[in-house]
């Protein structure tokens, strides 16, 4: 709390009194009774034992938040909640930065408007940073549960738009030129698109295959799993956690699956084997990232401006399939989430799902015609 000394002058004496506002915004004035000087009103301040509503500061409430060892995570991994270093780190770092802008402000008087205006503001950065912003500022509102006497609820703040321009799709004939051996330096990536794109799956996913993903029998692949940046592997999908994995199966054309079992025998691949590894280690997302940009890159398929990424190929697939397939199995194919999926996937059954996707091998077929 900011305390005030002011000095008056009554009746030929000094008279010192002590000025502060409270939480709600109101301001007080009272009086150092028997100060002499300026001095003696300090100290007369410094003992002072005022009640502040300081638990209220954004400061206090987000100190320990995303910090190691603090009761903060303990509570998140106690309720079943990620603390992945990455993300703990990115949280620490954006709740650093709303301290420093808001940290003496008290979250009962703080408007939700000044956020967002703060943020509107703000030229420097994207959209998406800004809604990663207002993320964290709403995880300090759900902390106010653990840290204030009466816990403020977190407000629903209005979503920025994204700045990001939305990757491209490729044509069947920019696929085919794609795939093209002569493209890849070494067979593993040249398989490892190739899945990439007739499975729809996202990078991530791609770097965590395993052996044991691929069921022959069925012609399926199960995608369980995916890796984060620093390799670690988790053992749910995107939106989903270890209670809810979001397992999913996708069905693998029967030209895929012949090379994959090839590759398999070939390198002795099984169980939890990474399918793709370098070094030791799963592919990188870096990496990979530069093999595409190479390729598409020295293919020409960029000079209008076209935003192609990694991510392209799975856009590709979807549009593709969506062709032959209704889109309620196009989403539970590439999980993608809707309250149906989610109401779907709350006991997996492989079997089941298997027989749910069965009339969309003819289309996954059909990619191959391409390549």
């Amino acid at each position: 709390m900011d305390i005030r000394i002011i000095q008056k002058r009554n009746n030929g004496t000094d008279v010192f009194y002590y000025t502060y506002v409270d939480s709600s915004g109101k301001k007080h004035r009272k009086l150092c009774h028997d100060c002499r000087n300026l001095r003696e009103a300090k100290l007369f301040v410094s003992k002072l034992k005022i009640e502040t509503d300081s638990q209220y500061l954004i400061r206090n409430i987000a100190a320990d938040m995303y910090v190691l060892g603090s009761e903060h995570l303990k509570r998140r991994k106690s309720f079943g909640k990620e603390n992945c270093p990455i993300t703990i780190s990115q949280k620490r770092y954006f709740i650093e930065l709303i301290i420093s802008d808001f940290g003496t402000r008290n979250i009962n008087t703080l408007k939700i408007s000044e956020i967002e205006q703060f943020l509107i503001d703000d030229s420097r950065h994207s959209g998406s940073w800004k809604n990663f912003y207002l993320d964290t500022f709403g995880n300090i509102y759900e902390e106010t549960i653990w840290k204030c006497d009466n816990p403020v609820p977190r407000p629903k703040f209005q979503r920025f738009a994204r700045n990001s321009k939305k990757a491209d799709v490729l044509t069947a004939e920019e696929v085919e030129s794609f795939f093209c051996r002569d493209n890849f330096k070494n067979h593993d990536d040249w398989l490892m698109f190739r899945i990439i794109f007739t499975c729809g799956l996202r990078l991530g996913e791609a770097r965590a295959l395993q052996a044991s993903q691929f069921l022959f029998d069925y012609k399926v692949l199960v995608v369980n799993g995916f890796c984060k940046i620093n390799g670690e592997r988790t053992f749910y999908n995107k939106k989903g956690s270890l209670l809810d994995p979001k397992i999913r199966v996708v069905p693998v054309p029967d030209k895929i699956l012949n090379e994959v079992k090839s590759y398999m025998e070939l390198y002795d691949k099984k169980g939890n084997d990474y399918l793709f590894m370098r070094f030791g280690k799963p592919v990188r997302k870096e990496y990979l990232e530069n093999v595409f940009k190479k390729i598409v890159t020295s293919l020409g398929f960029t000079k209008d401006g076209r935003r192609l990424i990694p991510h392209s190929l799975r856009f590709t697939y979807v549009t593709m399939m969506r062709r032959d397939v209704n889109i309620e199995q196009v989403q539970k194919i590439v999980g993608h989430t809707s309250p149906e999926m989610t109401e779907y996937y709350t006991r997996f059954s492989l079997l089941e799902t298997i027989q749910s996707i069965r009339s969309s091998f003819y289309a996954a077929n059909n990619l191959v015609e391409i390549l």
